[in-house]
């Protein structure tokens, strides 16, 4: 498999601020429930199980409902409120870099990113259902392989947002403007440089790339 350039400039940055993905609740609430949620300095994230919620949060356009399989990110680790009719379940965790809460690619991301399942790719789908299975088995490893399926599904948050939002910005908006992501590709091909933008954007590599 051919690896893009989009996939060496992201897979640097996984790398350079280690993502560790933590499941840390498998939550179950009965009928009319309400759970009002902090801010908190990380970046959190719940996947709906059984039954379905609604989301409310400062910034979205109105009152969101959540599904079996939808994945809710607050990058930012925002204050939300959740409520349901039903027995719901989801399981809820954090994403953690070693740098903590701050680094550019949670920066690029918003407030509250939604990966409904409905309009995920078959991979996300896979992997949402395996992590729910995993969570309903209780088997042993369990946590182990939950914490690293939630690796897998942050990477395809970030491209479900790539691919489907007009409002990019800081990794992301490079990402998407084709002199900007050629450039970071040099950098990142060779990172022991002492580079500056003007001399990524001006270097002999990056002028052959961009007259491709």
């Amino acid at each position: 498999m051919l690896e893009s350039t989009e996939d060496r400039i992201l897979d640097s940055a996984l790398t350079a601020y280690q993502l560790h993905a933590k499941v840390t609740d498998n939550a179950q609430y009965c009928d009319n429930w309400q759970e009002a949620e902090p801010k908190v300095n990380a970046c959190i994230f719940h996947l709906i199980g059984e039954g379905q919620c609604t989301l409310k949060m400062d910034g979205l356009d109105g009152p969101q409902t959540l599904v079996s399989g939808d994945l809710v990110v607050f990058p930012h680790g925002g204050a939300h409120h959740l409520s349901g009719d039903r027995f719901t379940t989801m399981l809820c965790g954090q994403f953690d870099f070693i740098t903590g809460p701050k680094n550019p690619i949670l920066d690029s991301l918003p407030d509250c990113v939604i990966v409904r399942v409905s309009e995920a790719g078959t991979a996300f789908q896979r992997v949402a259902q395996i992590m729910l299975e995993e969570a309903r088995s209780r088997s042993f490893g369990s946590r182990a392989v939950l914490d690293k399926l939630a690796d897998s599904l942050f990477v395809m948050t970030v491209r479900h947002h790539l691919n489907n939002t007009s409002h990019r910005r800081g990794l992301l908006a490079a990402l998407a403007d084709p002199k900007l992501r050629r450039a970071l590709s040099v950098m990142h091909l060779n990172p022991g440089q002492d580079w500056t933008a003007c001399l990524a954007l001006h270097s002999r590599n990056c002028s052959a790339l961009c007259s491709a």
